[in-house]
């Protein structure tokens, strides 16, 4: 299963992901409004409580700020507050025989 852009609204999402069972979810960006450390805890927690699905992914998006190192120099700080998932930056991870890479870059908003 795939989702993106929750935006620090997992709790009220149309369709909720805790009574669904999955191998794999993959977030792909944006799970937070502005990257901050409240928002990052809250969305750990959220995966915590997702028993269902074995496996969680997650990667960063234009939103999740505090985890672009050329914008944060505590980007490390913001990585270690995600404990129930495997969080992927420019990496790879193999995961029932599927390879999954993740890499959240882009062009800094106004600049190419």
């Amino acid at each position: 299963m795939c989702i993106s852009d929750t935006h620090s609204r997992t709790r009220g999402l149309k369709y909720p992901l805790n009574d669904i069972q999955a191998d794999i979810l993959i977030h792909a960006g944006d799970f937070t409004m502005r990257g901050a450390d409240d928002e990052i805890r809250a969305f750990n927690d959220y995966l915590g409580s997702l028993t269902k699905i074995k496996h969680k992914v997650v990667i960063a998006g234009n939103h999740d700020l505090t985890f672009d190192s050329r914008l944060n120099k505590h980007h490390e700080a913001a990585k270690k507050l995600l404990t129930n998932c495997i969080y992927l930056q420019d990496c790879s991870v193999n995961l029932m025989n599927i390879k999954i890479h993740g890499s959240p870059w882009q062009p800094l908003y106004g600049r190419i």
